[in-house]
């Protein structure tokens, strides 16, 4: 495997690891004063389901899928960098000589 492949084989996966965690669903944790700890359900952090709740759940949700996306997205980024990378750069000609010279005259 060429050091070309290699590296667009793990932006690939870096990329898709990315994804997979920005699709992931959420939960945000609050204090509900006198049932104690609540759990709420915040859909994702591409599609975010909070419609429904106010105060306390929403400021929950609002914190995990923040602290979510703060590093998904640069994952997912810097993989599809790292892809889109490995397919730009070019790989050296075959038909070039070591020493720059051209030995077909």
């Amino acid at each position: 495997m060429t050091p070309r492949q290699f590296a667009a084989l793990l932006g690939c996966l870096t990329a898709i690891a990315g994804l997979i965690f920005l699709m992931l669903p959420l939960s945000g944790d609050y204090d509900a004063s006198l049932f104690g700890d609540q759990s709420v359900d915040c859909g994702s952090a591409l599609v975010t389901d909070m419609d429904m709740y106010s105060n306390d759940p929403l400021e929950a949700c609002k914190t995990a899928v923040s602290a979510r996306r703060a590093w998904a997205w640069p994952v997912f980024i810097a993989g599809s960098v790292m892809l889109a990378g490995a397919v730009v750069v070019r790989t050296r000609s075959q038909s070039a000589t070591p020493g720059g010279t051209d030995t077909s005259t």
